[in-house]
């Protein structure tokens, strides 16, 4: 099973900071200052409708298929990730020179395969959200309503950050083994 540590924490709060730039973007607030008297006055409930309707009508089944595609794609592909990673980058004389060398300054550095099992770690929470999300999408997601569109692009928005966040990772270590001129 996966762990779950701080990094995790930053997908769910940027995940939440997207949704709730969604919700305002449409739900077309006009301004705050007009809100003084009750903030929920100034919400536009036929924003959020109109933001239903087109999930309903288009990006369900968009997001059902290309959330399926990417967590099967990467469900594929993790074992040779990380093996790739392990063999070519930990597994090197370089690597360990330099890890030992960290390690004898700062013991906080860790085990000498900590980065790869923090990059196993968001693959494998990258593959579950995705898959969480195409199967949110044909489930919840046909329900509808207000409140169900958001908890469902919620999970996509999850999903892309865990992507994008293991796709640092993957950079990160593929720098470490390519020779900067």
């Amino acid at each position: 099973m996966s762990s779950f540590g701080r990094s995790d924490g930053w997908v769910f709060l940027i995940s939440t900071l997207v949704m709730i730039a969604v919700c305002i973007i449409a739900a077309s607030i006009p301004g705050l200052v007009a809100c003084y008297k009750s903030v929920l006055t100034c919400l536009d409930l036929e924003g959020m409708t109109k933001l239903a309707k087109v999930y309903d009508d288009k990006l369900r089944s968009d997001f059902f298929a290309g959330f399926l595609a990417v967590g099967a794609f990467l469900l594929s592909l993790k074992t040779f990730i990380v093996m790739t990673m392990k063999v070519n980058v930990y597994d090197t004389s370089h690597y360990e020179d330099t890890w030992k060398k960290q390690f004898a300054l700062d013991p906080r550095v860790g085990p000498r395969y900590k980065g790869l099992k923090r990059l196993n770690d968001c693959l494998f929470n990258s593959i579950l959200s995705s898959l969480t999300a195409a199967v949110a999408q044909v489930s919840i997601g046909l329900v509808g309503g207000v409140v169900i569109t958001i908890l469902c692009v919620w999970l996509c928005a999850i999903s892309v950050i865990y992507l994008t966040f293991c796709l640092y990772l993957v950079k990160r270590n593929l720098d470490s083994i390519i020779p900067t001129a």
